[in-house]
């Protein structure tokens, strides 16, 4: 981690987020490890105050998906070892766990803070047994050391997968592939791509601006000289900064109006998530959505 340089954030460098939208493909300055979006504490609090907001329906409408689908989902997951990548508390499978029926669930995060939340999420849900491996999913090769008797259900809910750039989600997908056993599933939720207006209106609620200058705080960036930024351009949604006066880090160079990204959040369709997932061999098995249909969910099987 670099030195931290910045001030204390103040509120006008955050929000309102300067929000972008543009044809052609971004070029940042800089891309910053995506982790940095939860290694401050506040920045996972303000994550959590961000799944109970409505504007931000990769939260919102991914529940929904289980919720309205919890019946079929309880029936199915039953029966796996439950591996959710990114899963914070835990909670996000809850009406899953309270049809009753005894489940095992692994938790893959790397927040700080983790396992208390998921102590304090599970402390009323006795039919599940769950534990949490901090690990980053960027590389899932550890997989292949989970002890189970049962097969295995991989989880990416909520756009998970969607921050993976195009060609690394790709080549996670087949790594994946070859590290799960015949009959284990992958469970991906992804965002299906509308209007630019719409999802960065998606993006401009308070919590989302607070991550992101947050993150940049931890990485050692002056964020007095900084500025919330989301850009739409053809892949998805770019979160970062906007620098607003010139400054050196690490002996590189900023200059006003560059910016620095820690995140994406890509934006498909059911068509070309299908053709991406069977590229890497998997095979769709099911599709499921709520009656917002903002979100997909794609249950695919080795």
């Amino acid at each position: 981690m670099k030195q931290n340089m910045s001030k204390t954030i103040k509120k006008e460098n955050y929000f309102p987020a300067i929000l972008k939208k543009q044809a052609k493909k971004i070029k940042p300055q800089l891309i910053i490890p995506y982790e940095y979006l939860f290694s401050n504490p506040k920045g996972v609090a303000a994550f959590n105050r961000l799944t109970e907001s409505k504007s931000y329906w990769l939260s919102s409408d991914s529940a929904l998906i289980i919720k309205q689908n919890k019946n079929y989902l309880a029936n199915l997951l039953k029966d796996y070892t439950i591996v959710e990548f990114g899963g914070f508390d835990g909670s996000s499978l809850n009406d899953v766990f309270k049809s009753g029926q005894r489940f095992r669930y692994i938790n893959i995060d790397i927040g700080k803070g983790i396992l208390s939340m998921m102590k304090n999420n599970f402390s009323k849900l006795s039919n599940v047994k769950y534990s949490l491996i901090k690990k980053s999913f960027a590389d899932i090769s550890f997989i292949k050391k989970i002890k189970s008797t049962r097969p295995k259900a991989l989880l990416f809910l909520g756009n998970t997968f969607g921050n993976f750039y195009p060609k690394e989600g790709d080549q996670w997908l087949k790594k994946t592939y070859q590290l799960m056993d015949p009959g284990d599933l992958l469970i991906i939720d992804f965002d299906r791509r509308v209007s630019s207006d719409k999802h960065l209106k998606c993006y401009s609620v308070k919590e989302c601006a607070l991550m992101l200058i947050l993150a940049f705080e931890d990485y050692g960036m002056p964020v007095e000289n900084l500025h919330s930024t989301f850009v739409m351009d053809k892949d998805g949604i770019h979160g970062g900064v906007t620098v607003l006066k010139d400054f050196t880090l690490d002996h590189k160079k900023f200059k006003s109006g560059d910016f620095i990204e820690v995140m994406i959040s890509l934006k498909s369709s059911p068509v070309d998530m299908t053709k991406r997932m069977s590229r890497a061999g998997f095979k769709t098995i099911k599709q499921l959505q709520s009656d917002k249909k903002h979100m997909i969910q794609l249950i695919a099987k080795k």
